[in-house]
């Protein structure tokens, strides 16, 4: 137990994340039980240390003024058509670094999720999404087609013809996610006179908009790419109890409301 609590620890001093901290211990205590189950040894060491606890991080959504804000400041810039993807569709970062242009029909307004850039070791990588309802096909507001045309017509103009993404640096290569932390999104805030958040903080923003404007929780949750409808309650539960007020509103304006 001392060597996996020791294990867990240094993980985490070396900055691995909470949940992935979480996935070794699983993956760790499952060998184990087999090793024990095969007698190869004794006894299941995870079994004297506790599980890791994820620490739940505030979400930060952007106001809707704050993304109007946002779209305006970068109208010009290199990247808009990316913010006004995020905020529109709710896709990862990972889907939208993945997203190549035979995934995306301007005509009929569309696009298809159909794979997502990772991280491995250093190492870029496109992958399938993890699972078959991160495979989805999104329709597109008419801003954001517009934008994406646009900026179709700004990587051929930097002679991007044969990128493989969407999404490029300057060079036509895969976006890596600290580089465009540092050298995009951060200025791109303070530019736009907007306090820090995160960049998936975008996809919150998507989430809450939507809901807040009444659209069904399972249309939402469709859109973002949930497992399920419940995994999208219980991540933006306070956004719905929010909503409980105008609810009873709307029920007592029906049932009042006199027949002709």
């Amino acid at each position: 137990p001392g060597g996996v609590q020791g294990m867990l620890a240094n993980w985490r001093r070396a900055g691995g994340g909470d949940r992935k901290r979480q996935n070794v211990y699983v993956v760790l205590k499952v060998a184990l039980s087999l090793a024990v189950k095969w007698g190869r040894v004794s006894r299941n060491a995870c079994d004297g240390v506790d599980r890791p606890r994820a620490v739940k991080r505030d979400m930060k959504p952007l106001s809707a003024n704050e993304a109007r804000q946002l779209l305006a400041a970068t109208r010009d810039d290199r990247f808009h058509a990316l913010f006004a993807l995020a905020l529109s569709t709710g896709m990862r970062q990972g889907e939208l670094f993945g997203l190549s242009w035979d995934d995306v029909d301007l005509v009929v307004g569309s696009l298809r999720v159909t794979r997502q850039l990772i991280e491995v070791s250093g190492n870029l990588k496109l992958t399938p999404p993890k699972t078959k309802r991160s495979r989805r096909t999104l329709e597109l507001t008419d801003a954001t087609v517009e934008a994406l045309v646009d900026h179709r017509a700004k990587m051929l103009r930097e002679g991007h013809v044969a990128a493989d993404t969407v999404f490029c640096d300057s060079r036509g290569g895969l976006l890596r996610k600290s580089n465009f932390r540092n050298h995009v999104w951060i200025p791109t805030l303070k530019a736009a006179s907007i306090d820090y958040r995160g960049f998936h903080n975008l996809r919150h923003t998507c989430a809450t908009l939507t809901l807040g404007a009444g659209v069904p929780v399972h249309v939402v949750s469709a859109v973002l790419g949930h497992a399920n409808a419940s995994t999208t309650l219980n991540t933006y539960a306070h956004i719905l109890d929010g909503m409980q007020s105008a609810a009873r509103d709307k029920i007592s304006e029906i049932l009042s409301a006199t027949t002709a």
